[in-house]
């Protein structure tokens, strides 16, 4: 058997990433997709075929460019060109794959005559729950989410969701006790919708919670998560409008470390679920899942992640001894004589008002006035010096923005 390797380049808006490439036979099943549409990677991963991952950019419109709708005339992704022989419509693409690879990986269609319509039964199902994630769609096209229709949504798969829960306690997948196309079919639009802050609704029904923890942990899918940037996703848990999320994905921006945001809805009580304070005790946010190393504590893990990437982005840790015992001094600056105050004004400010109360203006003006010397003593330091630690910015300096950027808000 002849075995080519070659490299192919992943392009979108802001990456650039090279894969190696390996073909049987010079042949190799070229995919083209947008880099959000995870349906065809997760079944070409698990029937082990090679692939070229071909990325296409819906904001630019190459969907609709002559090129492109040479081979899927309505514009959509995603197709595939198999040495020539062009398919496109998701499940089509998968039914074929299956069936023209039978020998490579799990079988995921069952050739047993009683066990196909199971198969196809489950797979019309899973069209019927698809998830309400438009929100997060909606929101990467910089469009308003429609509210009124994520809850009709929400409504109608509840007890969708109450028959999965029923059949999954009579068997371990949904056709049987074998997975098939039908159970992975779910992992695209179900690990999206997990992620915005519906995870409640799985986990609070047992035979669900069970059944997808153990699709979800399946290798093939990992390594289809991990097609996405290259690299295996830090799981951040956590509430985007939060100061201590912010901290944590402001410094995996700074250190170009890949990440996923699986929104906890605090309103909702998820941080109090059994599953949350399974991996953080005090039922906080946020929390990081690292290939399966839990850290919470916003500044643990903004530490943690400098260290464990020290090549990539700014050091923001120094590791000379002097250098070191200045950013721990101004690591403690910015812990007891600036956030010990905003955050309190911020608290009576800003959030306060988030749940409907009054903020204390008593307690407001009392910080302000042990916060005022403490700016006096700030100026001073940075006369002297280009930020807190000295001439180059460190964690210390970073720590300040999500609080100080709420307190400036306010304070304008």
């Amino acid at each position: 058997m002849t075995m080519r390797s070659s490299n192919f380049i992943i392009e979108t808006p802001s990456t650039c990433i090279s894969f190696p490439v390996i073909s049987q036979n010079g042949q190799v099943i070229r995919l083209s997709l947008v880099h959000l549409h995870a349906p065809c990677r997760s079944r070409l991963q698990g029937k082990n075929i090679p692939y070229e991952f071909i990325t296409v950019d819906l904001a630019k419109g190459e969907h609709n460019s002559p090129a492109f709708t040479a081979n899927q005339p309505f514009g959509q992704v995603p197709y595939i060109d198999d040495d020539g022989f062009i398919l496109y419509e998701s499940r089509a693409i998968a039914r074929y794959l299956i069936k023209k690879y039978p020998n490579q990986g799990a079988p995921l269609i069952p050739t047993e005559p009683k066990l196909r319509p199971c198969l196809n039964k489950q797979l019309q199902s899973r069209r019927s729950t698809s998830p309400p994630f438009l929100d997060d769609f909606s929101r990467r096209l910089g469009l308003q989410p429609n509210g009124d229709l994520i809850n009709e949504l929400l409504t109608t798969l509840k007890p969708k969701l109450d028959a999965y829960d029923v059949i999954l306690g009579k068997q371990k997948y949904l056709a049987g006790d074998s997975v098939t196309l039908a159970d992975l079919a779910h992992l695209p639009y179900g690990t999206a919708f997990y992620g915005v802050g519906y995870a409640e609704l799985f986990d609070s029904r047992p035979n669900v919670a069970r059944w997808w923890k153990d699709i979800s942990s399946r290798p093939t899918w990992l390594a289809v998560k991990e097609t996405q940037t290259g690299t295996m996703l830090l799981e951040l848990y956590g509430f985007s409008p939060s100061t201590c999320t912010r901290l944590v994905a402001l410094i995996c921006k700074e250190k170009d470390i890949p990440y996923e945001l699986i929104q906890v809805n605090l309103a909702k009580g998820e941080q109090k679920h059994s599953a949350f304070v399974a991996n953080q005790p005090f039922g906080q946010i946020p929390y990081i899942d690292d290939e399966g190393f839990i850290l919470y504590e916003s500044r643990a893990i903004a530490r943690y992640l400098i260290k464990k990437y020290p090549n990539q982005g700014a050091p923001l840790i120094p590791t000379d001894p002097k250098a070191e015992a200045l950013f721990e001094q101004a690591a403690s600056i910015e812990t007891f004589n600036f956030t010990a105050f905003v955050s309190g004004i911020v608290a009576e400010k800003v959030f306060k008002p988030r749940r409907g109360q009054q903020p204390n203006e008593d307690r407001i003006n009392e910080l302000l006035a042990s916060l005022g010397p403490k700016l006096d003593a700030y100026d001073v330091i940075l006369s002297k010096q280009k930020y807190l630690a000295g001439d180059s910015v460190t964690l210390a300096d970073l720590a300040h923005l999500p609080y100080g950027t709420a307190f400036y808000g306010v304070a304008s």
